[in-house]
């Protein structure tokens, strides 16, 4: 029994400190990605632009469904459950903002994707940026520590050079 008690309070005091450093830590965060592909800016903004297809390239998405076409709303449906975003901006071919529109799951924010043609022709690059909010503290440590601020963001990026043909290897942006 007193072996069960001890267990017990090492899981609360484990749980307690979670929430407590989940309290001190920022609600907002800035993360970004850079990316260089061999492919041109055009076909690259294509095909980030294309989300519709994003069931047939990405990792984890099952299914994507357009709920409007203006603004673009659509639904994802994947491993983590089915999420709704929206197109808040798309400037073709070098800049496009999405950003959560479902307001009750704890996190929230902003992907921002700008692409440019490569100084040298033929490649571009993809800056990935995620403006994002956790609001609840222990989504914000595992945000944090667990999952990383970076993780969905290089997935994004090597999948979508998975789509182009290409291996590339995104660079963490400070």
């Amino acid at each position: 029994m007193r072996i069960l008690l001890i267990l017990a309070a090492a899981v609360i005091a484990v749980i307690a400190l979670v929430l407590v450093i989940g309290f001190a830590l920022p609600a907002n965060h800035v993360a970004a990605v850079r990316t260089q592909y061999q492919a041109p800016a055009d076909r690259v903004f294509a095909a980030l632009a294309d989300v519709e297809s994003g069931a047939t390239w990405r990792t984890g998405v099952q299914k994507v469904e357009v709920l409007d076409r203006e603004p673009l709303r659509w639904r994802e449906t994947a491993d983590w459950g089915a999420m709704t975003f929206v197109r808040e901006e798309m400037v073709t071919p070098a800049r496009m903002v999405t950003r959560i529109a479902d307001e009750d799951q704890g996190f929230g924010g902003t992907w921002t994707y700008e692409v440019t043609a490569s100084p040298s022709g033929g490649g571009s690059t993809l800056t990935l940026t995620e403006n994002g909010t956790v609001s609840n503290p222990l989504f914000r440590f595992m945000s944090k520590f667990v999952f990383g601020h970076y993780r969905g963001l290089e997935t994004y990026s090597r999948d979508l050079a998975k789509r182009l043909g290409e291996n590339a290897e995104p660079v963490r942006v400070d």
